[in-house]
């Protein structure tokens, strides 16, 4: 079998020539990198300076990305930059139930809620440039909890300090607008997703979907480590591990994958794509994959569609 290895160091390594600054977010993904020396690298890259939005890397992804210079050291006063995060910290822990909006900076996290058993339910999976937090604005409480899936870092943005940053700075407000807007869109086709798709169709569009947003950071696109491990996958499937396990194994028993544990090749991209049965471009540059809500997931681990109408 072709290795991520055989296949992605070269392309890894060009890229770290031409962009160094954005490799150190997928440290954790790429080829020959363990998940505790990548913990270890996120932090040390933290440690070298204060970071802020004049030299982040995934500012093109955020919401400043259209502000002028002025208006950008406005936004920068807002924001919140808690230190380096290990594997399994909660992103968001310091500010108790203030409502904030995080963004991820480096590494990967995991979105989640307590259902009435207090069980953890994983409601989404999110990599660097992605934004979180806007279903907190709405309602008494805040959003999802945010956990780390890898070692990386967030930015918080108290969001009664944003509501007041957009209503002086008018590029900011556009710019919410639309990052809203795109998670709308995709919220929609992954609640189409889980509504009506296999396990199979399900797990291809999540790998097409980390594909692109690697490629979009300037990262190999083809070959990857996955952030997250295969409970949470399963969680998120509405599906039993084992399950999840069977379907990797299919996938790249007609070759449109190669999986050894965390290390992902995509090998057949348009096999994929048509069994993910939607456009691939759709919803890029948000939530890797994000659902809005789980009533109509399936309970137990049969590979098969989900029934119309389900609420329980």
């Amino acid at each position: 079998m072709c290795t991520v290895e055989d296949d992605c160091t070269v392309a890894g390594a060009d890229k770290a020539r031409q962009r160094p600054s954005v490799d150190t977010l997928g440290a954790e993904n790429l080829p020959g990198v363990s998940a505790g020396t990548s913990e270890r690298s996120a932090c040390t890259q933290e440690r070298r300076g204060t970071p802020s939005c004049y030299d982040c890397p995934v500012v093109g992804l955020c919401l400043p990305r259209h502000l002028a210079p002025a208006d950008l050291r406005s936004f920068n006063e807002i924001v919140e930059r808690p230190p380096p995060l290990a594997r399994g910290d909660r992103a968001d822990a310091t500010h108790g139930d203030e409502k904030v909006v995080t963004v991820i900076r480096s590494g990967a996290a995991k979105t989640y809620r307590l259902n009435a058993a207090r069980k953890e339910e994983v409601t989404g999976f999110h990599l660097p440039g992605d934004i979180l937090g806007f279903d907190a604005i709405e309602g008494s409480r805040r959003g999802d909890a945010v956990r780390a899936l890898v070692g990386g870092s967030v930015c918080n943005i108290p969001l009664d300090r944003l509501e007041s940053a957009t209503r002086r700075l008018p590029a900011l407000r556009a710019e919410v607008i639309r990052a809203m807007s795109r998670q709308l869109c995709a919220g929609r086709i992954c609640r189409r997703a889980l509504a009506r798709g296999t396990v199979s169709q399900r797990l291809a569009l999540l790998l097409l979907r980390i594909s692109d947003h690697r490629s979009d950071l300037g990262l190999p696109g083809r070959c990857f480590r996955l952030p997250m491990p295969r409970r949470d996958l399963a969680n998120f499937f509405g599906a039993a591990p084992e399950t999840v396990s069977r379907v990797f194994s299919d996938l790249a028993k007609k070759q449109l994958i190669s999986a050894r544990g965390e290390e992902v090749q995509l090998r057949n991209r348009p096999a994929l794509e048509r069994l993910a049965g939607m456009g691939r471009r759709a919803g890029r540059r948000d939530s890797v994959i994000a659902d809005g809500g789980r009533k109509d997931r399936p309970r137990g681990g049969r590979n098969r569609p989900l029934r119309q109408g389900r609420t329980g």
